[in-house]
């Protein structure tokens, strides 16, 4: 009984399915040795049984599993045809990886949490007393202020602000979203801000009432405002002030970008350039279904009209491509798996390309470049470099 136990947990690991209070409640029952032999056992069955590679946590380990079977078969630009035996070989090395990885998080979460430890790859909230806290995506952390009132819960995926109060002093917290991975945030004022991965969002614990509602953006946002007249929400981004009443679009202003693109899903929003006034006769507005695009160097605008799933469908997790130079698409790919892509085919930088992923890994995502554009690339952990 104990056995189908550990086997049920282990799977659910395996599929990313398992939360981290179950987690935590069960694992104390067994010992390492009980681990690493199921967690053998089930990594050979995936093996022999799937069609795609396991999914964990590490990204890293991943890839270097990649690498390693791409060696063995000598190819650089075909998957491996999978040969039972040679995959029993690797399934064992990277069972020591799963495991490492497996165990270090169960023991090092408590850690995790303590003010002001900083860990590489990790959500992290910076708090207005300068404490930092890490946050993992499927645990649960209570912010609270001075008083001791709590003033934010996490809920899975996003952290959750109330108000507590009126208050006449306004103290910021900052979410950085590192590479591989994203996160929402529910504002105390109601709105909800989606975080691509490789974004910074600095934004006040409570708004002021009689005052705007600012926020401040590097990465990649999608906003769902709620609406207040009163109090004109406006996003701060790359030197783009973006104003609102209460309504749904996306924001990109990476700090390499060479603009700060403005995607407006629904209702009505006002664009103009930070340092200035907000002036209703000289600021750019933006309908439903259209882009603009602010030139941080011109301090310019232009204006399309576009597919709006294209600039939002990464909230769910998708990739869609229409038309893209391979330059965006690699710096997308980059984020969004979080690995380094080295391009040496610097006639392929301008190339156009139409794609959609949705749950593929990094790898699938180039076999498919390499199958429909003749792409040719190797990959060496996490590093990926085209030919």
């Amino acid at each position: 009984m104990k056995s189908k136990k550990l086997e049920a947990i282990i799977q659910e690991y395996l599929n990313g399915r398992l939360t981290e209070t179950e987690l935590k409640a069960l694992i104390g029952e067994f010992t390492e040795k009980d681990i690493r032999m199921e967690i053998e056992e089930s990594v050979k069955i995936n093996y022999l049984l799937s069609k795609k590679y396991i999914s964990v946590d590490s990204k890293a380990a991943f890839v270097d599993f990649l690498s390693r079977t791409r060696a063995e078969v000598k190819s650089t630009a075909k998957i491996p045809k999978r040969h039972p035996l040679k995959f029993l070989k690797y399934a064992a090395v990277f069972v020591g990886i799963i495991i490492a990885s497996f165990l270090l998080w169960t023991n090092g979460k408590t850690a995790g949490n303590t003010a002001n430890n900083q860990i590489d790859g990790a959500i992290t909230l910076q708090l207005n007393d300068g404490n930092a806290r890490t946050i993992d995506p499927n645990g649960s952390v209570r912010i609270t202020d001075g008083k001791g009132r709590t003033i934010a819960e996490q809920k899975g995926d996003t952290l959750i602000y109330t108000s507590v109060g009126p208050t006449e002093k306004l103290t910021y917290n900052e979410l950085k979203i590192p590479y591989g991975k994203r996160f929402q945030v529910a504002l105390s004022d109601g709105t909800l801000v989606y975080l691509n991965a490789g974004t910074t969002l600095k934004y006040p614990t409570a708004f002021i009432k009689g005052q705007h509602r600012e926020v401040f953006v590097q990465g990649e946002a999608y906003f769902k405002v709620a609406e207040d007249a009163a109090h004109p929400f406006i996003v701060k981004s790359g030197k783009l002030n973006v104003r609102v009443l209460g309504t749904r679009f996306n924001v990109s202003s990476y700090g390499k970008d060479d603009t700060v693109s403005t995607v407006l899903v629904s209702g009505k929003v006002h664009l103009y350039g930070d340092g200035t006034e907000y002036d209703q006769n000289t600021a750019t507005d933006l309908q439903p279904g259209r882009m603009a695009k602010w030139d941080k160097q011109n301090k310019t605008f232009s204006i399309q009209k576009v597919d709006t799933e294209i600039y939002t469908g990464w909230i769910e997790g998708k990739l869609i491509f229409k038309d893209m130079p391979f330059k965006t698409i690699r710096e997308k790919l980059e984020r969004h798996y979080d690995v380094k892509i080295v391009n040496n085919n610097q006639l392929l930088e301008a190339n156009t390309f139409n794609a959609r992923f949705d749950i593929e890994g990094i790898e699938e995502v180039m076999e498919a470049f390499r199958r429909n554009f003749g792409i040719q690339y190797t990959i060496n952990e996490n590093q990926i470099t085209i030919d």
